[in-house]
């Protein structure tokens, strides 16, 4: 079983740079070129999680010009920074209209992030956007080093049930996929384990859909090695405190922060009791 280290926002760069060959040819002088000890200058700060807003200001170019060099140059990171306004702003803007990983890079921030402060400014999704060639090449790349699919989810900021639907399109066939079981029983049983309910009545919901009775022992581990219920130390972030804080506080579903921020429930029960968070949900068997 492989696991994702904390820092991982890629598994392989998309598109891939090719070297060039044969002779260069001249290009007409831009004043707004790009310098070499400019990238230098833009890669070292983007290194040390400085905000783009003030990457800008230290290079002397425009915001925008320093998202696309960046995007240009396919530069990835975890941020840990503050959101600001401007930041706020822009994400309310472009929300829902494009992929979440795509926003994540403009932004500099991973997937996860985009997702938890998008949920704190009440913002929603409408139809899904279409796939990305890079989210294409993180799912081929996960499924060859069998990483496991709830975390390739999270990574590409996508909904577990669909990451494996177009897993599935691609033809892709993951190596941790339990003999017998086919890929449309095990979207059902990871959706449903997603929503929270046990294993026990999975198995009877799944057994009246038709799928093969399968025993209690067997049926959590085949669960596990899909990627189920796998936590990799990722820190909780301010912004993900202040999301399950709000949730506890509305009482709405907790569903929501499982599929979006890649945490088990086991995750968010014990932040709720690390924060001393009460709510109004109807708690069976204690959660």
């Amino acid at each position: 079983m492989t696991d994702l280290a904390p820092d991982i926002v890629e598994l392989v760069a998309c598109p891939a740079r090719t070297a060039p060959t044969g002779r260069l040819r001249e290009m007409a002088y831009r004043g707004d070129a790009w310098m070499p000890d400019e990238v230098a200058t833009l890669e070292r700060l983007f290194r040390d999680d400085i905000a783009i807003d003030d990457i800008a200001s230290a290079i002397g170019r425009r915001i925008h010009g320093v998202r696309d060099k960046i995007v240009t140059l396919g530069l990835r990171r975890n941020s840990q920074r503050n959101w600001s306004e401007a930041e706020d702003a822009w994400l309310t803007r472009e929300y829902g209209s494009r992929p979440a990983s795509a926003l994540a890079q403009d932004l500099g921030r991973a997937c996860t992030a985009v997702y938890a402060r998008a949920g704190l400014l009440g913002l929603t999704e409408g139809n899904a956007p279409r796939w990305t060639e890079w989210e294409d090449a993180q799912l081929r790349a996960g499924f060859e080093r069998a990483i496991p699919v709830a975390q390739i989810a999270v990574l590409i900021g996508r909904p577990l049930s669909g990451t494996i639907t177009h897993a599935s399109n691609l033809g892709l066939r993951h190596p941790n996929n339990p003999p017998g079981w086919t890929e449309a029983e095990a979207a059902r049983a990871l959706t449903l384990a997603a929503e929270g309910h046990r294993y026990v009545d999975i198995i009877e919901m799944m057994v009246a859909e038709g799928f093969p009775r399968r025993t209690k022992a067997g049926f959590g581990p085949h669960l596990r090695k899909l990627g189920y219920g796998r936590g990799w130390g990722r820190p909780w972030t301010p912004d993900e405190d202040a999301l399950l804080t709000r949730v506890y506080a509305d009482g709405t579903s907790r569903t929501p922060l499982i599929a979006r921020l890649g945490r088990t429930t086991h995750s968010i029960k014990w932040r709720a009791e690390y924060l001393g968070l009460r709510g109004t949900h109807v708690n069976r068997d204690g959660f």
